[in-house]
């Protein structure tokens, strides 16, 4: 099983702060080999949050997140972009 490819994993996040509410907001994509598995939009949530909401996708998109994401993926990429404003969350 070493010498199997394995597959990219990536995690696209988005991260707003209201300065209003005073509330952080996120959303977020799961691509696996380059496809788009799940995309989550606006979420409260703030600092690494929008890692948890991947890994619920994941889940819910029928991966074993628990002791299979690293035998399963040869690389995990994981990106965050601060937007300034609410509609620079949608993707």
């Amino acid at each position: 099983m070493e010498n199997q490819s394995k597959m990219q994993l990536v995690i696209n996040g988005n991260r707003w702060f209201n300065k209003v509410e005073g509330n952080t907001y996120h959303s977020v994509q799961v691509f696996i080999d380059g496809n788009l598995i799940a995309t989550q939009g606006k979420t409260y949530g703030y600092g690494n949050q929008y890692q948890q909401t991947a890994r619920e996708l994941l889940e819910k998109a029928g991966y074993d997140i628990f002791g299979y994401l690293r035998e399963c993926f040869g690389s995990i990429l994981v990106f965050c972009h601060d937007v300034q404003r609410q509609k620079d969350l949608n993707f």
